[in-house]
């Protein structure tokens, strides 16, 4: 093709699965219409469908990911669905898909302007054993192979979608009347050069909306989350219990990284929290967390839900404004600061989890009866 791959961070090479553990695994969210279902077992993915009128159903990436110098693989074992898809989806919703449908194998993109089929071929089976969608140097090319050996193009084009944010996607549509698609492996034997991106490569200083394309915001209502003068900001209304906050989209690498929030603007409200969180991929009980309430500064280590750190402190405006998570020879490292740049060390455990594959969140929020009137929690920047 005339190029070649650079070494990148955080590619969509790193979702992986070989379906092999018989459940949906944290990197997925699996998902389906009434009638349709996933089932995972003896290393396969099946969806299969029960009901009269077409329905779909299929696993999505929980988290984002690189395309750029990157590739989405499956191997096909059945496509006897009215369609069996792999598919990447950017942020927008645009989609490049690979489809197994009317019995042809097609190259397609889905975009605000509709379904646009960019080339097809009878769809062999054996022929087309493996599928893959993989980006170099800004063209993306629809392959598919026999034996991850040798692969045939069957289209390329300049990359239509937004490729530094994608989700991966398999899925299927049918009907009671039609036959399953059985998916065995997605990127097995296909090895990225790097892992995640470090998390001390995430920097944000809130200087303008929107939180797209690296946090995704959510709130109960009573809370507000935007980008405002510079700050993260969540305003609450201070009654009754309400949480707000935002998560990265991507999975980051802790491991011999750090990062590290101004929390500096974390009111001190009666009954109000604030937190500064990485959280295991696809599981947020099992967490790193620092968090303020009043006075109080807690350093915690949660593992499925259990508190299995806690180390307290009083809270210092002088000397805690600045909180930093980081990860040094296989220790979970908590430490505060006052200036942004002198750390002091607050705990030190042994991390009881994988922390080269993490979210990073910022929340807030009050309970009970709430403060009893409005708050406001601003935080100035991710990595000053």
């Amino acid at each position: 093709d005339g190029a070649v791959a650079q070494d990148r961070c955080g590619t969509i090479s790193l979702l992986a699965d070989d379906f092999a553990d018989n459940q949906v695994g944290r990197e997925w969210i699996a998902w389906g219409d009434t009638g349709a279902v996933t089932l995972e077992g003896a290393g396969q993915l099946q969806i299969v469908f029960a009901s009269a009128g077409e329905t779909w159903a299929g696993y999505t990436s929980r988290n984002r990911f690189d395309l750029r110098d990157g590739e989405l693989r499956a191997g096909v074992v059945q496509a006897g669905a009215t369609d069996t898809v792999l598919e990447l989806k950017d942020r927008t919703g645009d989609r490049c898909q690979l489809v197994a449908e009317a019995g042809q194998l097609v190259a397609r993109v889905v975009d605000g302007a509709g379904a646009s089929d960019r080339a097809s071929v009878p769809y062999v089976p054996s022929v087309h054993r493996y599928w893959r969608m993989r980006e170099v140097g800004g063209t993306l090319f629809w392959e598919t192979s026999a034996d991850q050996q040798a692969w045939t193009l069957l289209h390329a084009e300049p990359t239509p979608i937004d490729a530094a944010h994608v989700h991966g996607v398999v899925a299927a549509a049918g009907s009671a009347t039609t036959g399953s698609a059985i998916f065995d492996s997605v990127n097995v034997g296909v090895t990225p050069a790097l892992g995640f991106c470090a998390a001390a490569t995430v920097h944000d200083e809130f200087a303008s909306s929107p939180l797209e394309p690296i946090w995704s915001g959510w709130s109960d209502s009573g809370c507000n989350v935007t980008e405002e003068g510079g700050d993260l900001t969540m305003t609450f209304a201070g009654t009754g219990e309400s949480w707000c906050g935002i998560e990265t989209w991507h999975l980051v690498d802790l491991t011999a990284s750090s990062v590290t929030l101004d929390a500096g603007g974390a009111p001190d409200a009666l009954r109000f929290v604030s937190y500064f969180q990485v959280i295991a991929m696809g599981d947020d009980s099992t967490v790193l967390e620092i968090g303020r309430e009043q006075t109080s500064l807690w350093f915690q280590q949660w593992i499925g839900g259990n508190s299995v750190t806690s180390v307290d402190r009083t809270y210092s405006a002088s000397n805690d404004r600045f909180w930093r998570l980081r990860e040094d020879a296989g220790d979970a490292v908590f430490e505060t600061s006052g200036d942004g740049t002198s750390f002091t060390q607050r705990a030190r455990v042994p991390a009881q989890f994988d922390l080269s594959r993490v979210e990073i969140t910022i929340g807030a929020g009050h309970y009970g009866s709430g403060p009893g009137t409005p708050v406001t929690a601003r935080f100035a920047a991710v990595n000053p």
